[in-house]
């Protein structure tokens, strides 16, 4: 009796992979890991980093789902530049940094913590303002600025998470998810706003 072995292949779509595991959402605990804790784990910092990502990428996150569902907003369009200037997309991102700074204003008044939602805020503010002209890349925003932060809150960091904004940024042009122009735009917001905010704050 002869066994028949079926063997099944799954085509991996490398721009999803990249999208979900090199994008803002698995970068911004790690980053704010780096601004609470400083680059050494504690249950208490790893605790305020949890509640704070929740809020932070959870408002957004709830705020999209509902809008899908009610049919005003849809994935195609988060990924078009007409489609983030929508302010349904706008808002949620902008109160999604707002909410925790009031939270840490009132109740846990760190200053680099503020500090840090200070330069989020800024730069998520002229990254907006950027896209009436182009489709500026989140991503390397994001990477730029994790390495930014890097630089600021630990001794060192910055030079070792460099390569990981590299790949990023030049995964978002490979995949055809973004120009060579909106990558560096996104990396030089990444790297100037918070860099500003930093110098100017810290």
């Amino acid at each position: 009796m002869r066994s028949k072995q079926v063997t099944l292949t799954r085509r991996v779509d490398w721009r999803l992979v990249a999208d979900r595991f090199l994008g803002p959402d698995y970068l911004f605990p790690l980053t704010l890991w780096l601004v609470v804790d400083r680059g050494s784990p504690s249950w208490g910092g790893l605790l305020v980093v949890a509640g704070l990502s929740l809020i932070t990428l959870g408002i957004p996150k709830i705020a999209y789902r509902v809008l899908r569902n009610q049919g005003t907003l849809s994935e195609a369009g988060l990924r078009t530049r007409p489609g983030r200037l929508n302010p349904w997309v706008i808002g949620p991102l902008v109160a999604c940094l707002v909410l925790p700074l009031l939270m840490l204003l009132l109740f846990f008044p760190d200053r680099g913590i503020l500090v840090f939602y200070a330069a989020l805020l800024a730069m998520v503010l002229v990254a907006f303002g950027l896209m009436f002209r182009l489709k500026v890349s989140g991503h390397a925003m994001a990477s730029a600025a994790f390495v930014v932060v890097a630089f600021f809150y630990t001794n060192g960091w910055g030079w070792v998470f460099l390569p990981l904004m590299l790949i990023i940024c030049a995964s978002r042009v490979v995949l055809g998810a973004h120009t060579v122009r909106e990558v560096l735009v996104g990396a030089l917001v990444g790297l100037t706003v918070p860099t500003v905010i930093f110098w100017l704050l810290l």
